[in-house]
């Protein structure tokens, strides 16, 4: 199913929503997909909260670090800048 950024594709035992950036990049991330990752494994990654995870997301934006591109955000300077 054709959504947004991206698509969701269903089947009989799983589902894998795949969204994309203005160019197509499918290596981004989003504040959402990263809380999910680390969910349950927070101190694996040196954070206390899923808060915490989204500050260091919102800093990472702030500094630079990240580039947003249709709903994703990229490593600044991977060369699409």
């Amino acid at each position: 199913m054709k959504h947004g950024y991206g698509c969701l594709v269903e089947g009989p035992q799983s589902r894998v929503d795949f969204d994309f950036g203005d160019n197509g990049e499918i290596d981004g991330i989003d504040p959402g997909f990263l809380t999910q990752f680390v969910r349950g494994r927070l101190s694996e990654y040196g954070f206390e909260s899923e808060d915490d995870v989204l500050a260091a997301f919102e800093r990472a934006c702030t500094d630079g670090e990240l580039r947003k591109s249709g709903s994703l955000y990229f490593l600044s300077g991977d060369g699409l800048d």
